[in-house]
């Protein structure tokens, strides 16, 4: 299916105000462009007072749906008092909105100019070509507003704001996992969020839906994604990056500072100090935890304003109240280049990537205490845990080689000259493979296998 040009949908006035005027423009003459080939059309398929051809069929190949329609719409509307269009045209053009300003309203310039009564049939065809689609509408819909939050809930999209390819009911179903804009009464607009039929993660603007799916229209195969996307969330660990200001670079005095209206933000002078898991994505548990209990791989101070955390993609700035969302350019910031890549296995998690500073007191934080090292794999790799983990009743981790492993653990490459290094790649995949499946141990064979035996006197 051939790409067609965007259609831009806002007044001239909008455009200028949104510095847009070069894609208002493009659009305008392609408006004209699709009047002239229906138009043409028209004329060279209407004989013996009959209208041949597939008209519609091959404005549609052309142009997509969204700009036949709004040309046809347009002329239907300029012409609303003439009796030759049907009044389920008429209906039908009033539902599309055009907008006309005072000034530059040059709507005018993409009016076909064809018989009234063949613009009208060829409308009908349009329509009777988009039902077609079966696409969901409003009417099969519950609004946003009659709910507190739409998180957990399938919304669904605009076909306005979908490409021809993807003009299906399928394609239309998303599932809202995050954002302000999942709140209705917030103003924030953003909603993040996860198409049903392929799983792809995206963002889109709260006034890009119609509104949640009435549950009894949820197609089968939709119910089942849904019921497949729970039970992935219930193991897949919640991933966060956080980035923090370098003092060393910060010329202007950024650091704890507030971000006001329209500030540019410099992500060169920002440090990323965390990648890895948390409990919640919510700001407020966020900030939370990196203030009472940070993470272990954290590299950074205590959470504070002027931070920035990235969420799903998308990037907020911690202000003294809640998180702002921001445009940020991550390949700026900067992070230690002597990290090791390593495996991390965290209990009740499954295993992820991340990187761990090559220095003693940085892997001493990791296992949160004095280091064991222990060689289970045949390859190069090593474990590092807590020489203390069972002793001091550090939860269940892994059973690995007939062991049973409490505590954060962290699988790291040893070069055999004393010495830690990076997992290949290949073993990063395998050994996170590996132990994607967390395991359920008890305190009791925590303990078991400690290798002493406790005695009580009484």
């Amino acid at each position: 299916m051939a790409e067609h040009k965007p259609l831009y949908r806002q007044s001239f006035s909008e455009a200028q105000r949104s510095g847009e005027l070069e894609d208002w423009r493009a659009s305008h003459q392609e408006n004209i462009a699709c009047r002239d080939f229906i138009d043409d059309a028209i004329r060279q398929n209407y004989q013996d007072n009959r209208l041949g051809g597939d008209v519609v069929g091959d404005a549609i190949a052309e142009f997509g749906f969204d700009r036949v329609n709004w040309v046809l719409a347009n002329t239907v509307q300029h012409y609303d008092y003439d009796g030759r269009f049907s009044n389920a045209n008429k209906a039908w053009a009033k539902g599309v909105f055009i907008p006309r300003g005072k000034e530059h309203d040059i709507t005018g310039d993409f009016l076909l100019q064809a018989h009234p009564g063949l613009v009208d049939l060829v409308a009908n065809q349009a329509r009777q070509a988009y039902e077609q689609l079966h696409m969901f509408d409003a009417q099969q819909c519950i609004s946003v507003y009659e709910f507190q939050d739409v998180v957990g809930h399938v919304l669904v999209l605009n076909p306005d704001v979908l490409k021809d390819e993807y003009k299906t009911p399928e394609s239309q179903l998303f599932l809202a996992e995050r954002g302000f804009g999942c709140k209705p009464r917030a103003s924030g607009r953003a909603v993040f969020g996860t198409f049903l039929a392929d799983g792809e993660q995206a963002r889109f603007n709260r006034q890009d839906f119609l509104g949640v799916l009435k549950p009894e229209l949820l197609p089968e195969w939709a119910v089942e994604k849904l019921a497949t996307s729970e039970q992935e969330q219930t193991t897949k660990p919640l991933r966060i990056k956080v980035f923090q200001i370098n003092p060393d670079r910060d010329s202007e005095h950024r650091c704890f500072e507030s971000l006001k209206p329209r500030q540019p933000i410099d992500p060169a002078i920002y440090d990323e100090v965390y990648s890895g898991p948390v409990p919640s994505i919510e700001p407020e548990m966020i900030f939370q935890q990196f203030n009472v209990d940070p993470p272990p791989l954290h590299r950074g101070r205590s959470m504070s304003v002027s931070d920035v955390v990235e969420v799903n993609g998308a990037y907020h700035y911690v202000n003294p109240v809640g998180f702002e969302q921001i445009d940020f350019d991550t390949s700026l910031t900067q992070k230690p280049e002597n990290l090791l890549r390593v495996v991390a296995l965290v209990p009740n998690l499954p295993a992820y990537e991340a990187e761990l500073g090559p220095d003693l007191k940085s892997m001493q934080r990791a296992v949160g205490g004095l280091i064991e090292v222990t060689y289970p794999f045949k390859d190069n790799a090593v474990i590092l845990g807590n020489d203390e983990a069972k002793l001091i009743g550090m939860e269940g981790n892994r059973r690995i080689a007939s062991q049973v492993y409490a505590g954060p653990l962290y699988i790291i490459g040893d070069n055999g000259d004393g010495e830690f290094c990076s997992l290949t790649d290949a073993q990063a995949e395998a050994y996170t493979e590996q132990f994607a499946q967390p395991e359920d141990i008890s305190m009791e064979e925590v303990q078991a296998d400690t290798g002493f035996t406790m005695y009580g006197f009484n």
